[in-house]
């Protein structure tokens, strides 16, 4: 099964958001290469509140302000990482 780790709660629980956010984020970058970082990152973002607000309407769970902020920061990773990635590889093409 898990890893203990994986399943303990507290902050914890909430890392395990992050992590699957900037995933998540880093499958959006890569599916949509052509699109803004602005808007893929807003996407993200959407996909988030999506989720979090989503489990309101399950009775057994809840939305806590520690997924959200796990989540935001695993979304701005993840941007930051295709921001630094992104200017590497321009930097680096030879100029006609």
């Amino acid at each position: 099964m898990l890893p203990a780790w994986i399943d303990a709660g507290g902050t914890m629980a909430n890392l395990r958001t992050g992590i699957a956010m900037a995933l998540a984020t880093a499958f959006i970058l890569g599916a949509r290469p052509r699109a803004s970082l602005t808007s893929n990152m807003l996407l993200a973002l959407l996909l988030l509140a999506l989720a979090e607000g989503g489990q309101l309407l399950i009775p057994t769970r809840g939305a806590t302000l520690g997924d959200l902020v796990w989540g935001t920061a695993g979304v701005l990773l993840a941007g930051a990482v295709a921001a630094a990635v992104r200017r590497r590889t321009t930097l680096s093409r030879p100029r006609p």
